[in-house]
């Protein structure tokens, strides 16, 4: 299935609820309400959430999974650290085979097929998603009101947007040693080498760099460039670096890679403060090279 496609090209209701394992939580949602409640009125319960690591441009995908109003919901979204929730598509009254195969086109999609599977963490970014969301003045769109709608139906009516959070990095960004610094900021980009600056400006400077010196980038022979590069482009785009960073430090976490969450979470800290945001930073030096590298590559 095609979740990049709009919720509004798809029926909102699939097949009917089947299976015993539906029945049986239909049965169980009505007893725990005493028999009093309306089937309408019990909050839904979600039960598995996906979140994928975060490409390039800064979008991945959360999926949420939960038994509402007598049956399965599913639904995906696509998502931007800097953009919110950007997309969306959900299905009804589906059994569990198609429970599996959504969330497992979800993560087809993932960048480098990676995925956190835990229904907080999905929630949790998610919040965090709806109030960018907010703060981009989108909710009064018809494309908002079908969200609300299926927000209601996986994580409850009284859901609220909330920043999603991580926790402090456990070693002092300011005391790591350089060459550790160095260490973790290539760790992280071998993780997500998509994670690069295509701007014109990069595929220019990368085209002079082959043509004067007929060899890759090198941060200490081509310092003029470098510095050129960060003030025009690269400093530009770190609000989307340091966001990125607190989103895969989340992934790492759940995925139990405490080193590569630590570092992420350390980076999006120094990222945070003007004294790092300096041509010399590991992150910025690591960034600019890989990228003038991958524009060269292109050329070839």
């Amino acid at each position: 299935m095609d979740v990049d496609r709009r919720l509004d090209t798809m029926a909102i209701k699939g097949e009917t609820a089947g299976g015993l394992a539906v029945t049986a939580r239909a049965e169980e949602s009505s007893a725990s309400a005493g028999g009093l409640a309306r089937i309408g009125d019990i909050p839904p319960r979600l039960i598995e959430g996906i979140v994928s690591a975060i490409d390039g441009a800064g979008t991945g995908f959360v999926g949420l999974v939960s038994f509402d109003r007598g049956e399965l919901v599913a639904v995906g979204f696509r998502c931007g650290v800097l953009d919110g929730i950007i997309d969306f598509v959900g299905r009804s009254g589906i059994d569990e085979t198609d429970v599996a195969a959504f969330l497992g086109d979800l993560g087809d999609r993932a960048p480098g097929g990676v995925v956190a599977r835990s229904p907080a963490l999905a929630g949790l970014i998610l919040g965090g998603c709806m109030l960018i969301n907010q703060l981009l003045d989108r909710s009064e769109s018809r494309a908002g009101d079908d969200l609300a709608c299926w927000i209601d139906r996986t994580l409850g009516a009284d859901f609220l947007p909330r920043p999603f959070l991580a926790s402090a990095s456990e070693a002092d960004p300011s005391a790591i040693p350089h060459s550790d610094l160095v260490e973790r900021v290539r760790e992280i980009l071998d993780a997500c080498p998509d994670w690069l600056d295509r701007s014109p400006l990069t595929a220019q400077i990368a085209a002079e760099i082959l043509l004067r010196e007929r060899s890759l980038p090198d941060p200490t022979r081509d310092l003029g460039a470098y510095r050129y590069l960060f003030e025009h482009a690269i400093q530009k785009r770190l609000e989307l670096d340091r966001r990125s960073l607190l989103w895969m430090s989340l992934v790492w976490s759940a995925n139990d890679l405490p080193r590569r969450a630590d570092a992420a979470r350390m980076l999006a800290w120094q990222l945070s403060d003007p004294q790092h945001i300096v041509p010399s930073h590991p992150y910025i030096i690591e960034l600019c090279t890989r990228s003038l590298a991958a524009a060269q590559l292109e050329l070839m």
